[in-house]
């Protein structure tokens, strides 16, 4: 009887569960929908040189007047920084690639130096905020280095000067440079600071990616 009645029970449950899915019924029901709209940010930079872009260029050939014509150990005017021109705040990253050769020069006291690849131009003193990150002088032609914002740059807010001036090296003459145009490169990244650890982790795991990249977010010459 228990078996029977066991056997019924499942009959029965198996056949109103088809009845359920076979038949109509109507039901009050009611939906409502959650649209939820989210603001992407935006982070976007500019990297400007304040006094390079004011110095006189008589000639227009984008060139400033005092890095025309420049002799050994000319100090020259470059004074690379960044804005920050988008919504969210931001890391701010700078590499500079100084050209180099294999040349001679000379010290102060007009000594000659042996004959050595040298960086043709040295940055005046490096700003307090700035890190210098990494340097590459695997580079046949090129130097590069990599510095990170010591902090973070709100929205419209710029960074200080990575650096004011740059040197010509004291080299001989009579070594091919005269006449010759040299390009130091400039390129300026950024990336938001919110979930990307601090500075230094977000360089190593999200821009240091980026420096070699062609074309580069923001190259100067």
């Amino acid at each position: 009887m228990n078996s029977n009645s066991k056997k019924t029970l499942v009959v029965t449950s198996a056949l109103c569960a088809l009845l359920a899915v076979g038949g109509t019924v109507a039901y009050f029901t009611d939906r409502d929908d959650a649209v939820n709209k989210i603001d992407i940010g935006q982070v976007k930079i500019d990297l400007t040189e304040p006094e390079w872009d004011a110095s006189p260029d008589d000639n227009g050939d984008t060139i400033p007047d005092d890095a025309e014509d420049v002799v050994p150990t000319q100090e020259i005017t470059k004074d690379p920084m960044v804005t920050n021109k988008g919504v969210n705040d931001a890391y701010i990253y700078v590499s500079v690639s100084f050209p180099k050769e294999n040349i001679y020069t000379a010290n102060t006291d007009g000594t000659k130096n042996a004959k050595a690849v040298t960086q043709l131009f040295t940055p005046g003193a490096i700003g307090a905020d700035w890190t210098l990150l990494s340097s590459d002088t695997s580079d046949a032609k090129v130097n590069t280095y990599v510095y990170g914002y010591n902090k973070v740059v709100a929205p419209t807010a710029s960074t200080s000067k990575l650096f004011e001036t740059v040197t010509f090296c004291n080299a001989i003459e009579g070594q091919g440079l005269e006449n010759t145009v040299q390009n130091i490169n400039v390129k300026a990244f950024g990336i938001q600071s919110d979930n990307t650890g601090t500075m230094k982790e977000a360089y190593t795991k999200y821009i240091n990616c980026l420096l070699y990249t062609s074309p580069s977010p923001r190259d100067r010459g």
